[in-house]
């Protein structure tokens, strides 16, 4: 009697622990289902947070800055390779048929009759070309000492001194823009970027070098000429900017004799 009550004692245990295991399995694969789904949620959510604060599309502003050296067509005089117009006469013959615009950042002298149908002129051909602007003249010229293709400004020509000449560098810089959520960064718009160079074409137009504007620079490359630099600098306080550069070319030449 008591082994039978013992066996089915032991039977009914077994079956007990086998419920109880089925309802924790479950109970446990409920749980882990839960988390998964909770986590995906999670993940969603910052998925949209994400896509709501870093548009990908923004409207873009207006181009700054600006291709071309005028806003407007702009007569001139065009002087070509082969042509020595103007090399032994002082009059300057305005091309009343055409207009001209220089395109800074191509390094491209562009025509116009009508001011719509723009012609680009071929840069070998052209050695040099001036742009009239009401009573102001601006001379483009290619130096070759310098340069055998860029057009630089004259600022000083000395046949037998120092010459200063500028060169203009267009770049074009896209927009960047960005909202990263808790700030922005970049700019909204493309832009055209000048920068500029300066080249000093030493007496006997041999040798150049391109200076910086500031003092170290322009003492470094005039240091056969130091004590004149330094009077000058004496009489001329303050940072050194184009007019200053302008007229320390005036003054070392005048100086000198030429």
């Amino acid at each position: 009697m008591i082994a039978f009550n013992m066996t089915s004692f032991l039977n009914k245990l077994k079956t007990l622990y086998g419920i109880i295991a089925v309802l924790f399995s479950f109970s446990c694969y409920g749980q882990s289902d839960q988390e998964v789904q909770q986590v995906n949620q999670y993940l969603n959510a910052k998925d949209d947070y994400r896509y709501d604060v870093i548009p990908h599309f923004y409207t873009k502003d207006s181009t700054q800055g600006f291709q071309y050296f005028s806003h407007r067509w702009l007569r001139g005089v065009v002087i070509y390779s082969d042509n020595q117009m103007m090399a032994n006469s002082d009059t300057l013959h305005i091309d009343n048929s055409r207009y001209y615009n220089f395109d800074k950042y191509n390094n491209k002298l562009v025509s116009s009759q009508n001011g719509k149908n723009v012609l680009y002129l071929p840069n070998d051909a052209i050695s040099k070309f001036i742009l009239v602007d009401s009573e102001r003249v601006y001379i483009f010229k290619k130096v070759p000492e310098i340069s055998k293709s860029q057009y630089l400004q004259p600022m000083v020509e000395n046949e037998n001194g120092y010459s200063l000449y500028k060169h203009t560098i267009t770049k074009y810089k896209r927009a960047d823009y960005q909202n990263i959520g808790y700030g922005e960064t970049g700019k909204k718009y493309d832009e055209y970027v000048d920068s500029y160079e300066y080249y000093i074409l030493f007496p006997g137009r041999k040798d150049f070098k391109k200076l910086s504007l500031n003092t170290a620079s322009v003492k470094k490359i005039f240091k056969d000429n130091s004590a004149t630099v330094d009077e000058f600098f004496q009489q001329n306080q303050g940072e050194i900017n184009e007019e200053m550069l302008y007229n320390l070319i005036l003054f070392l030449n005048n100086k000198a004799g030429y």
